[in-house]
């Protein structure tokens, strides 16, 4: 299961999501708009709470920067395909 961990108005997690929507992969949406829980587990896990944010449960993959994320998203959707 992929998750982005993003929130509304975020132009790097806009960027995301139009790749995932390009790619055609199933990603959960996470809100994790600043002060939430959600942004406070990213916190747990990363010393930091910058989106978009994406853990990839079945490869045990969790990364922060958007170029990143759009290049493991592509990879990801090659070996789907």
């Amino acid at each position: 299961m992929l998750k982005l961990y993003q929130y509304t108005g975020c132009p790097y997690c806009a960027k995301v999501i139009k790749a995932i929507d390009e790619l055609g992969l199933d990603v959960e949406l996470v809100d994790a708009s600043w002060g939430n829980e959600n942004s406070d587990q990213i916190e747990a896990w990363t010393g930091r709470r910058t989106v978009p944010f994406l853990v990839d449960e079945e490869a045990d993959v969790k990364m922060h920067e958007s170029d990143d994320i759009i290049a493991y998203l592509r990879e990801k959707a090659g070996a789907i395909q």
